[in-house]
């Protein structure tokens, strides 16, 4: 599963609003 990496690639494209 790249669940991980979805979110990282998620979180990067939106402005890393994750972290």
């Amino acid at each position: 599963m790249d669940i991980g990496l979805h979110v990282s690639h998620d979180a990067m494209s939106e402005g890393i609003k994750f972290n």
